[in-house]
C-alpha cells in the first residue's frame, strides 16, 4: 500500500479567497488538458509555484519518495 502527502506553503501576502479561486483555474486547467499523473503532477506543482508563489512538498511512503517543487 503506497500513502501521499502534500504539504504546501501560502505566501503570508496572498489572500486566502484569491489564493483558492487561482487553485480551482489551474485544477480547471490540467483536468482538461487529460495530462499523464506524473507529468500532470510535476507539471502542476511548478505552476502553482509560477502563479501562486506556492511551496509545495510531496511525499510518497513507504518509498520515501520525495518531491519539492
Amino acid at each position: 500500500m503506497k500513502f501521499q502527502f502534500l504539504k504546501f506553503q501560502i505566501p503570508k501576502s496572498m489572500v486566502i479567497e484569491d489564493y483558492f479561486d487561482k487553485f480551482r483555474g489551474i485544477i480547471a486547467f490540467f483536468e482538461e488538458k487529460s495530462l499523464s499523473e506524473v507529468h500532470s503532477r510535476k507539471a502542476f506543482f511548478i505552476l502553482c509555484k509560477q502563479e501562486l508563489g506556492v511551496k509545495f512538498q510531496f511525499f510518497e511512503i513507504p518509498n520515501s519518495k520525495f518531491e519539492s517543487y
